[in-house]
């Protein structure tokens, strides 16, 4: 088995992250070759166990979805909350990189790792934080998670909604692991920033910060007037819209060029006269005709196998793509022969499919993957690994201030 390259081996990442954006981006870090750290409570980080509410089996603190956020770490279970806890992940900061969180500011302030106390011992150290909803403003203090900050607050939820519906069904996490690609990459800029300057960075990302961002163009369109959401997909424009075939399978087709794709779409649904019809010269025309043309697209299809269209789609060269369920990656040729799925083996659930990190090093290869630590699992390797002797371990567990 070829794995892929490690860039960022030697690289030391404290990860004080819980749920799903944080982890996210210590994984990606993590199977880039850093060494990932995850610092949790004795009690643990929470998804260890409420992954159930999404319907994964849970045993002994771990699931499948703990799996794809957290492998590739090491885990310390330490109680930073009292001062022997709190001097223990200064000691380990010491030695780090990166000190990766998404605690709220004012816990961070309570434990001595906010930006101005860190700064300060540690100058080389770059911190990151995560948060719900940005470090300023009314909602800063607030509890965030991708469907309050994401969806519901960038109007996702229901702008991408079919008009007159209701919101869209909550998709779980995927803003959340969106966040940690991005996250990821900005640990990096500072990673290449300190090396020439020998500095620390504070880098700070929220929720909402990356819905603004990612409803960009919406956002930039909307000002112009002409843009209303949410719409009906019988607004949409014939060559970006999605049609229903004789099988009941849909495709959706997405063609901006109008010069250039309107005569192929002509040809492929045989009405090829239609390239030369004057009511249709320019986008600007076919928008002023869009009901006529999307019935006529509409019709063509519903008499046509899903099949039999995407391989004269394909032929013709024209964007298309058939709309599939989610489901369907996990089999799908495409996914499988660039490694964007592979199999690993799970501590309870025997072999399982995990999406790999979108970011590829020397090719289209899987990522190495080491098993998503149990709770404290690695407490006392890497107590040692920063000076503390057993005994000092021993006392340290008996006094509850490790797992």
């Amino acid at each position: 088995m070829k794995y892929q390259n490690k860039p960022l081996l030697g690289a030391k990442i404290v990860d004080l992250t819980t749920y799903g954006a944080g982890p996210s981006a210590g994984k990606i870090l993590g199977d880039g070759g850093a060494d990932v750290i995850k610092v949790e409570s004795p009690v643990g980080d929470p998804s260890r166990y409420t992954d159930v509410n999404l319907g994964f089996p849970v045993q002994n603190g771990t699931s499948i979805a703990w799996e794809q956020l957290n492998g590739n770490k090491r885990a310390i279970s330490l109680d930073i909350r009292t001062e022997a806890g709190c001097n223990i992940m200064y000691r380990l900061l010491e030695s780090a990189d990166v000190l990766l969180s998404n605690n709220r500011l004012k816990a961070l302030e309570k434990n001595g790792l906010d930006w101005e106390t860190i700064s300060a011992k540690f100058p080389k150290l770059i911190w990151a934080h995560l948060s719900g909803f940005g470090q300023e403003g009314p909602m800063a203090h607030l509890p965030g998670f991708d469907t309050l900050c994401f969806w519901a607050n960038s109007g996702a939820l229901i702008d991408f909604a079919e008009k007159d519906t209701a919101p869209l069904t909550t998709p779980i996490a995927v803003a959340d692991l969106a966040a940690g690609v991005m996250m990821a990459g900005g640990i990096a800029a500072a990673l290449y920033q300190r090396m020439n300057t020998g500095k620390g960075e504070r880098i700070t990302f929220s929720l909402y910060g990356e819905a603004a961002w990612m409803m960009g163009s919406l956002l930039t369109g909307i000002q112009s007037g002409k843009t209303e959401l949410p719409k009906s997909r019988k607004d949409n424009p014939p060559m970006t819209n999605t049609y229903r075939c004789r099988d009941g399978e849909w495709v959706i087709l997405s063609a901006f060029e109008w010069e250039r794709y309107f005569p192929i779409i002509c040809k492929v649904i045989g009405r090829p006269e239609l390239a030369d019809d004057p009511r249709f010269p320019t986008l600007e025309s076919g928008l002023e005709h869009k009901d006529y043309l999307n019935g006529l697209f509409e019709d063509y299809f519903a008499g046509v196998d899903s099949a039999d269209v995407m391989k004269k789609m394909a032929e013709a060269d024209f964007p298309h793509a058939k709309v599939k369920h989610i489901k369907d990656i996990l089999d799908d040729e495409q996914a499988l022969a660039n490694n964007y799925i592979y199999k690993v083996p799970t501590r309870y659930h025997g072999d399982w499919r995990l999406p790999a990190g979108p970011v590829q090093f020397g090719g289209p290869y899987q990522p190495e993957h080491k098993l998503a630590p149990l709770l404290g699992e690695n407490t006392d390797e890497i107590m040692g690994e920063i000076g503390y002797s057993a005994e000092e371990i021993a006392r340290f567990r008996a006094d509850k201030v490790i797992l």
